[in-house]
């Protein structure tokens, strides 16, 4: 709905009636455009410290805030106040893996061919990690022919 200055020829309740509204519901909607938003000032404050702090999330924003801006409210409002007014950050991808291996550095000859045979013993050594279902941890096997 938006507030009309121009007066019209029909009555609210003609308008309400027409837009399938109730005429309460219409005083209470025509009531409140009249009040200035209760967070105003808080959404302020919290605009201007991301502006400052663009990495500040909405702890730190709330921490800002208790610190150095007198606020006595709680955490939540803070958060519920970024997401409404989509102030929150965006979270930074993070890869799973401590490093990517580089492929190059990793290749290594493959001196058996797969010719797992040898005529005296101590001749090839093969090694390898394995999971034991028991143990959480990889452990290396070794093996020789």
């Amino acid at each position: 709905m938006q507030k009309s200055k121009e007066k019209t020829k029909h009555s609210i309740k003609t308008m309400c009636k027409v837009l399938n509204i109730s005429e309460a519901g219409y005083y209470k909607w025509l009531k409140k455009q009249t009040k200035p938003y209760k967070y105003d000032e808080l959404l302020a404050k919290i605009r201007q410290i991301r502006a400052d702090n663009p990495d500040y999330g909405a702890y730190r924003i709330y921490l800002e805030l208790k610190l150095y801006h007198d606020y006595k409210g709680s955490y939540y409002l803070i958060l519920m106040l970024c997401k409404k007014h989509r102030l929150m950050l965006k979270k930074k991808h993070r890869p799973k893996g401590l490093t990517k291996a580089d492929p190059a550095a990793q290749a290594s000859e493959n001196l058996i061919k797969q010719d797992f045979t040898a005529s005296l013993p101590n001749q090839k050594w093969l090694g390898g990690y394995y999971r034991n279902s028991n143990c959480r941890r990889k452990t290396l096997c070794g093996s020789h022919t």
